[in-house]
């Protein structure tokens, strides 16, 4: 079953906090000490502002994408970019705790304008052989388990689509997220706010004819891409290897180990690599595995020229092309220990197509970043 996304309200205010009533307690320093507390915390935090940041691999200079970061005195958080860059509410020279699978936790001091370089996590193969079948990575691929044991996170959800270059769409919304496993289950919404930009199409006929456009993406399509689930069999996305038989993943992928590491935190590390046989039909890409459980700790899947997709022709399109798809997941240790819904990364762009058939037919592309990330419960 899809993602049901519940919910009517936008731009909801904030609920204000109520009155303090009760009476007072027996002694002066407990309240004194309370006070002086909160105080402490109140002047912490007007103190603290905007620091940007980027997060780089130590050995290559290469941007490290999706980078969990961490505010260790406010509880608060973020995730870097595509381009390893973030941005985080904090004072220069508070802690931050930087996290991403393959790499080892680093603790900082928030500066602004700062690079910060992991390390990789240690190696434990000298060096692999790539083959057409690789009988214990199949294995492995086949025994993932995928639990189905209920969890509920605060989430928040962005969406931006650019064509030629410019921003045209924006949604960003705050929802109650309900998980079922390794999935999402349920959105319901919270508040959100939705911005389109006009733009002009390159045929002026056209564009004199029709006017400025807009692009909207409909709710169905943002269910579709939050509610893609590992062990789906809908026909509106391609395929993936999970849940599977060995035969049957075996038909449709070439399976690898790719790479073995340990992980201070998860302990021993195996990322499988899977490569679709048919590119057309199905996804080609990692999931990083631990070795004891086989628990899915990040998965990153890809395909080009996908010809199963949740999209349809948006309003005044008729036809759509080349539709690429891009699929990042991370998970965390939940309080049990066994991975938790961190944050999901989709990327896709495609031709669109308006106009009649013939001499009116006009080409522009569309591309869409969205992310949904779960924030951590605080008791």
């Amino acid at each position: 079953m899809g993602t049901a996304l519940t919910g009517s309200r936008t731009d909801s205010p904030a609920l204000l906090p109520r009155a303090w009533e009760g009476r007072w307690l027996r002694g002066a320093l407990p309240l004194l000490l309370a006070f002086l507390s909160v105080a402490s915390a109140l002047q912490a935090q007007s103190d603290a502002r905007l620091l940007s940041g980027r997060v780089v691999d130590r050995a290559t200079g290469r941007p490290v994408p999706w980078t969990a970061v961490l505010h260790l005195q406010s509880g608060q958080g973020t995730v870097a970019d595509s381009s390893g860059r973030f941005a985080l509410r904090a004072r220069p020279g508070d802690s931050l705790l930087l996290r991403c699978v393959g790499y080892r936790p680093m603790r900082v001091q928030a500066r602004d304008a700062a690079a910060y370089a992991l390390q990789a996590a240690d190696n434990l193969l000298s060096g692999l052989e790539v083959v057409a079948e690789d009988p214990y990575a199949l294995k492995r691929l086949a025994g993932i388990r995928l639990p189905q044991q209920a969890d509920s996170l605060p989430c928040y959800f962005h969406l931006e689509s650019v064509v030629n270059r410019q921003s045209v769409e924006m949604l960003e919304a705050w929802y109650n997220g309900y998980f079922e496993g390794y999935d999402l289950h349920e959105l319901r919404l919270k508040r959100g706010r939705i911005g389109l930009q006009p733009f002009a199409l390159p045929d002026s006929a056209t564009t004199a004819s029709n006017g400025a456009k807009r692009l909207f993406h409909s709710p169905e399509t943002t269910e579709a891409l939050n509610g893609l689930r590992l062990d789906h069999r809908d026909p509106r996305f391609p395929l993936l290897p999970f849940g599977r038989t060995r035969g049957n993943i075996r038909r449709r992928w070439w399976v690898t180990l790719q790479n073995r590491y340990r992980d201070p935190a998860l302990g021993t590390m195996e990322v499988l690599a899977f490569d679709a046989v048919d590119p057309s039909q199905a996804f080609s890409g990692r999931v990083w595995i631990d070795s004891v459980h086989g628990h899915i700790w990040q998965l990153e899947a890809s395909i080009q020229h996908a010809e199963r997709h949740p999209f349809a022709p948006i309003a005044y399109t008729r036809q759509l092309e080349n539709v690429q798809l891009a699929l990042r997941r991370a998970y965390r240790p939940g309080p049990d220990g066994k991975p938790q819904f961190q944050q999901q990364h989709f990327d896709y762009s495609m031709q669109c197509i308006s106009g009649t058939a013939g001499a009116d037919t006009v080409r522009f592309p569309v591309r869409t970043r969205a992310l949904l990330a779960a924030a951590s419960r605080t008791k």
